[in-house]
């Protein structure tokens, strides 16, 4: 395997290769697992059909949980307005001028952000 470097300027071609994605990215049906807790409600981000990120999702509040958080909601889903919102979210969202490199995965991870309210 050849010695690969990390450097600022693939860091930039991430960050801008995701910027240049993300009006493609598009929100999958939510995936719903019931806990003690309530509902646990994940929606898949997917581009060009392909899952590239998840969001947890609060049906109490119509947005996403932010990161961290305990993400169990008392309220069922309802699919369609999950997928809705998210829609809505996606649209308003940007990518952060940051990214970090991870060794395991050999890629880029560029944090991009929605707009919840």
């Amino acid at each position: 395997m050849s010695q690969f470097t990390p450097t600022s300027d693939l860091a930039r071609k991430a960050i801008d290769t995701v910027r240049k994605a993300l009006p493609l990215f598009i929100p999958a049906p939510p995936i719903v697992h019931r806990d003690p807790e309530g509902y646990h409600i994940d929606v898949p981000i997917l581009y060009m059909d392909f899952a590239v990120d998840r969001v947890h999702f609060n049906a109490e509040t119509n947005a996403p949980f932010p990161k961290g958080s305990p993400v169990s909601s008392k309220v069922p889903p309802k699919s369609e307005e999950v997928v809705e919102r998210m829609k809505a979210i996606l649209e308003e969202s940007r990518v952060l001028e940051a990214c970090e490199f991870r060794k395991p995965e050999r890629a880029w991870v560029v944090p991009w952000h929605g707009r919840a309210s």
